[in-house]
């Protein structure tokens, strides 16, 4: 249910936090939600029996990645492959790293989409980075949104730019 909910989504997040199991975790979610959106996708006339092919064919071991897969439709139908690159590209992938700490941590977010470009042939927008605060805690303690509890914190100056960012795209 969680992959078809964030395939549907106008706005599908993905947060992550600077630790090796989450960044993994991340990079397969990624990846499923990709297949699943295929999936949603092979329902539709011109993609079915090629999406059908092409799927057994990456069950099988020949198709390693999504640019695999798009890539071999593209090859047995040159009129197909584009359309279903640009439905592809149209899963609004957005990524939020959470809780940086050090300096290299903020740097995750663009490496995170850089390698999902080049490996998966998927594209994700980086929102933003969400640093550690201890005032994140203490809002919790005081059950208060953060932004409201501490409105200069850095976290909270980090959220709102974050949801601005989000309101311009929408």
């Amino acid at each position: 249910n969680v992959l078809d909910f964030f395939v549907i989504a106008d706005t599908a997040i993905l947060p992550v936090v600077p630790e090796p199991t989450s960044i993994e975790n991340a990079y397969q979610f990624v990846k499923a939600a990709y297949y699943r959106h295929l999936k949603h996708l092979q329902q539709i006339g011109p993609f079915r029996d090629l999406l059908k092919e092409a799927m057994l064919e990456s069950e099988s071991g020949g198709l390693r990645s999504p640019a695999d897969l798009i890539s071999y439709v593209s090859q047995q139908s040159p009129q197909t492959g584009p359309i279903l690159q640009r439905a592809m590209t149209r899963m609004p992938l957005k990524l939020l790293v959470n809780q940086a700490r050090l300096p290299n941590e903020y740097q995750l977010g663009n490496a995170m989409t850089a390698a999902c470009r080049k490996y998966l042939g998927i594209s994700m927008e980086f929102l933003g980075t969400i640093p550690y605060d201890q005032v994140v805690l203490e809002s919790i303690r005081a059950r208060r949104p953060v932004v409201d509890y501490d409105s200069e914190a850095i976290v909270s100056q980090s959220l709102c730019d974050i949801g601005a960012t989000l309101l311009r795209r929408e």
